[in-house]
């Protein structure tokens, strides 16, 4: 159901898209796309999709993993052991049937629980494995719950298939997004006709000075996370059928073997993003949050942490065009910095640590624009470079407006 109403809700958003497209530019208004409430719960089912399959499928198994190890270890005897197949109508399951007899305080008792993994897969050499391990008549050990003497398992490691378990993080992650950005999905207004710009969020005002406090575009935290989560859930699934594969696939292995080297590429990319958490954080104020153009910017600069660690820094304010549009069955966004205004390159630790510098907007340049398709985006770019170390990057969004806006801005923008 999930999938069908992601389905429905792409066709009626391509249906939307061709009758917005039909109108002109000046005459499209942004729209949120909903009450928040019904975004959030939309989200919520994602959440509870995910959360729920990582839970029956990674977390259960591995919290009784956990507790096992404390169990009672009694002696056993293997009755019987096989692979069993569950035949599908394309290809067939395995499961590890196996049954064992155990005395726990002078009572008999059939234990049939090979480890905690539940559910069949199509892997079947790591089942043939454990199958032969364990073979009819062997004497072995098994771990017997003391508070339940019939719950008891042969195996408190985890099976290969385990990594399999993370797939859902994907239905998680896309549900968290929802949940999380549903005020601003569905709080977003129409602009005045004639003037397709898009204002930043409130921006934080310093009382004292009248400056606000610029947000960056994006946290590493939240990239580090992102980047994190992506290479589990890449190098789990790759993994998991490397070490499933039958011994004698030598092309799979090395068709497998490219989808590996591409999970370390992104494992270093996991670990250079690691070691920019602990990179000096820049903090940038402006005199406005929003300037028309022919204005004038005062900006000023400053970093927590250690700042002699830069080497070299330079700020300066950008303006990209970013078009989408759609080759094949593919959606392309296309950037081009058609601006680059210099406000600081330097060398001297004492203004890198901090400093204050003025930009003009040039007048001929075109304003912040946001449409469907089409977006003109202003940025203050700060870069920081490190020796033998990653470099701090960083990204401020500001909102440059129209020459004729700017008296209509500055009377609906209250002043401190």
């Amino acid at each position: 159901l999930v999938f069908v109403a992601v389905g429905v809700g792409g066709i009626i958003g391509v249906w939307r898209a061709k009758s917005i497209a039909q109108k002109a530019v000046s005459e499209r208004h942004r729209k949120g796309v909903g009450n928040p409430i019904f975004l959030r719960l939309f989200g919520l089912v994602f959440i509870l999709i995910g959360g729920g399959l990582i839970y029956v499928l990674v977390i259960r198994p591995t919290v009784k993993e956990i507790a096992a190890w404390r169990w009672t270890q009694v002696p056993c005897e293997i009755i019987s052991s096989s692979v069993a197949a569950h035949s599908g109508s394309k290809s067939s399951t395995y499961s590890v049937e196996i049954r064992y007899r155990y005395v726990f305080s002078g009572h008999p008792y059939t234990g049939t629980r090979y480890n905690f993994d539940t559910g069949n897969s199509s892997s079947r050499g790591w089942r043939a494995e454990a199958v032969e391990k364990f073979p009819p008549r062997l004497q072995t050990l098994c771990y017997v719950n003391p508070a339940d003497p019939f719950d008891a398992v042969l195996s408190v490691k985890p099976s290969p298939d385990r990594w399999f378990g993370l797939i859902p993080g994907i239905f998680l992650i896309v549900g968290l997004l929802i949940f999380f950005k549903a005020p601003s999905m569905a709080n977003r207004r129409a602009m005045p006709t004639g003037l397709p710009i898009e204002t930043l969020p409130p921006l934080k005002r310093h009382t004292a000075t009248g400056e606000v406090e610029l947000q960056p575009a994006s946290s590493p935290t939240t990239g580090f996370i992102v980047m994190l989560v992506f290479a589990l859930v890449w190098n789990g699934i790759v993994w998991a059928m490397l070490l499933n594969m039958d011994k004698g696939s030598i092309a799979p292995r090395i068709f497998l073997g490219l989808f590996a080297l591409i999970g370390a590429a992104i494992g270093v990319g996991v670990i250079y993003a690691f070691l920019a958490l602990f990179n000096p954080r820049p903090i940038l104020t402006a005199s406005a949050g929003a300037i028309p153009l022919g204005g004038t910017l005062d900006v000023r600069w400053r970093f927590t942490g250690n700042v002699r660690r830069l080497a070299h820094l330079t700020i300066t304010l950008e303006a990209r065009e970013e078009a989408t549009y759609r080759r094949g069955t593919t959606t392309t966004t296309d950037k081009n910095v058609f601006a680059i205004l210099p406000l600081l390159d330097t060398t001297d630790l004492a203004q890198i640590a901090s400093g204050s510098a003025t930009i003009t907007v040039p007048r001929k340049l075109i304003h912040t624009f946001t449409a469907p398709n089409n977006k003109i985006l202003w940025t203050l770019r700060l870069a920081g470079d490190i020796p033998k170390w990653p470099d701090v990057s960083a990204e401020f969004p500001i909102t440059v407006l129209p020459r004729e806006a700017a008296t209509l801005f500055h009377e609906e923008t209250p002043t401190p």
